[in-house]
């Protein structure tokens, strides 16, 4: 309800945030751990004390069993070779952007990636209807600082696009997939990373 008062006032969502976020700690009583939900357009997100530090934990679809153009091309993905090892995926990085080198894409997990790049964390992996889901765990204070856009996307509940970093051993085995044509099945999926595309597309 501060919240809300706050923007029927004209005050600037971010600045009515923090606003509410403090009346609601004073409130509530717990300084150290603070908790919440906010609705926002189609997805919820809510806030937990990680590591010692504020994260931002917001509902991921990492990938849908289909074709996909990737940096090996156009690769089939099913649902029982993404989803099986589907605890896998938990504690992998999350990124802003796929970590390069000389334009060759790298694995998210050195210290330099993890320093430069990694916002965050995967947790909480399932598969649901053919779909890879979980759930990121973003450092709030690291992700403002090294990507605004991002954060403001998930604040406003907006839709940002993601995309995986994945070692996978691929079936020579040319085909279409629902209309769609691919060169190769992807097999043995191992995880390294999520990317954050913020203002650009993924699969």
């Amino acid at each position: 309800s501060a919240f809300v008062k706050c923007l029927a006032d004209g005050g600037a969502q971010s600045a009515c945030e923090a606003q509410a976020i403090r009346e609601a700690n004073g409130v509530a009583g717990h300084s150290e751990i603070n908790i919440h939900h906010v609705s926002a357009n189609n997805y919820t997100i809510r806030t937990e004390i990680h590591q010692g530090r504020k994260h931002i934990v917001v509902p991921v679809v990492m990938m849908v069993e289909g074709v996909h153009n990737g940096s090996a091309g156009p690769l089939l993905h099913r649902t029982e070779e993404l989803c099986r090892f589907v605890g896998a995926w938990n504690g992998i990085p999350v990124s802003v952007q796929h970590p390069t080198e000389e334009g060759n894409g790298i694995s998210a997990n050195s210290p330099e990636v993890i320093d430069s790049q990694v916002v965050g964390r995967v947790y909480n992996s399932f598969e649901e209807e053919g779909k890879l889901k979980g759930e990121v765990w973003l450092d709030e204070e690291k992700l403002q600082s090294l990507s605004p856009t991002a954060f403001s996307y998930i604040m406003q509940g907006r839709a940002l696009d993601v995309s995986v970093g994945v070692f996978t051993e691929d079936e020579a085995s040319p085909g279409t997939w629902n209309g769609e044509a691919y060169t190769a099945i992807a097999r043995n999926h191992r995880p390294d990373h999520l990317a954050l595309l913020p203002g650009g597309r993924g699969a």
